[in-house]
């Protein structure tokens, strides 16, 4: 995986450690392949598929990642949050 970045949102203390983790889980696995899928973020994290879902639901709540229902694939951060790690921002 990619190294960390560093994020800086604008509540970023109302997310939950859980959430920023499967964030920056998501961050990392966007930048190496360009797509993302839950069952991905639990393999690379440890966790089991139910806990990233309930992650991302919170974090697409607070508008910070995306995905097209039904599409495997599709699950990609949104530009709600300033990336520190690069000039050009999160990817679209």
């Amino acid at each position: 995986m990619s190294t960390h970045r560093i994020l800086a949102y604008k509540d970023a203390d109302y997310l939950a450690t859980g959430s920023t983790r499967v964030l920056m889980a998501l961050l990392a696995r966007h930048d190496d392949t360009g797509r993302a899928t839950v069952r991905d973020l639990a393999e690379d994290m440890g966790w089991s598929p139910s806990t990233v879902h309930s992650c991302l639901l919170r974090l697409r709540a607070e508008g910070l990642v995306t995905w097209e229902e039904g599409q495997a694939g599709t699950l990609r951060p949104t530009a709600a949050f300033v990336d520190l790690g690069s000039p050009e921002g999160v990817p679209q």
